[in-house]
């Protein structure tokens, strides 16, 4: 990999709420981040006023207490796109787990946004038989182009593009809300893949979709060989010690005095 990419400035964001599981996750997500690479910045944006932890091990971090837009999780994910300093910015779910160094994400692509087809639009037989059309006539009523659905779960934010959707994302997550868009797939959980799916469209941002090898999802399960695995947070607490346990991460954990927080 190249000096200019190992030195590309970039950012680590979690968007968390005032679950404590959820802040568990996402410091531990950090935590893994932590064995590879040393040098780049977390920022959590907290959803409201509670307080954070400070843990030595997550430094350099940032810690930004934002009003939830919406006031549902994970829609308020949105708030990501209210980090102005920011061009760059690699986003993550509270239940992930980096298994290798994270600059192998931004090698391969320098349009505006990266992330993976979301699981449901891969399955095409199912998603053209139950699916499409519902989708279809979510995208006659707002009058923009397709676009297959993303997993928001982790995303690569280029060009300042986070900042550009900030308005629509949140626009069109309120009006499935509302019931003024259709039912796809799903709960209203999955509003946010919805909405940002338009808020791309809209806005004509350039998507590379990311690869298993960048992104792999473990509910699937495919195997953790990726640079980001994905464990879904239903999933989590019956996975996580074997995954950290087979990958060879847990030793590295174990001497850092903020695991224990976390995870005992």
């Amino acid at each position: 990999m190249s000096n200019h990419m190992k030195n590309k400035i970039f950012n680590v964001v979690y968007v968390i709420n005032e679950k404590f599981q959820y802040q568990k996750m996402a410091v531990l997500s950090a935590l893994t981040l932590r064995i590879w690479n040393k040098e780049v910045e977390i920022i959590f944006v907290v959803c409201g006023s509670w307080h954070f932890p400070i843990l030595p091990e997550l430094r350099p971090y940032r810690v930004i207490h934002k009003s939830p837009i919406i006031g549902l999780f994970p829609l308020d994910k949105v708030l990501l796109t209210e980090l102005e300093d920011l061009t760059t910015l690699l986003y993550l779910d509270a239940d992930t787990v980096i298994l290798k160094d994270i600059h192998n994400l931004l090698h391969f692509t320098k349009k505006d946004l990266s992330a993976r087809l979301a699981w449901v639009y891969q399955q095409q037989e199912i998603w053209n038989s139950r699916y499409d059309s519902a989708w279809r006539k979510v995208i006659s009523i707002t009058g923009l182009n397709y676009i297959p659905i993303l997993n928001s779960g982790v995303m690569l934010f280029q060009n300042g593009s986070h900042l550009k959707i900030r308005d629509p994302w949140n626009t069109y997550m309120k009006r499935f809300l509302q019931c003024e868009l259709p039912q796809v797939y799903g709960s209203f959980r999955h509003y946010e893949q919805l909405g940002l799916a338009l808020a791309i469209s809209e806005q004509k941002l350039s998507v590379e979709i990311m690869p298993e090898d960048l992104h792999g999802f473990g509910w699937v399960p495919e195997p953790p060989k990726s640079v980001v695995y994905h464990l879904a947070s239903k999933h989590y607490s019956e996975k996580i010690n074997s995954l950290l346990f087979e990958t060879g991460l847990l030793p590295h954990l174990e001497q850092m005095p903020s695991f224990h927080y976390v995870y005992d």
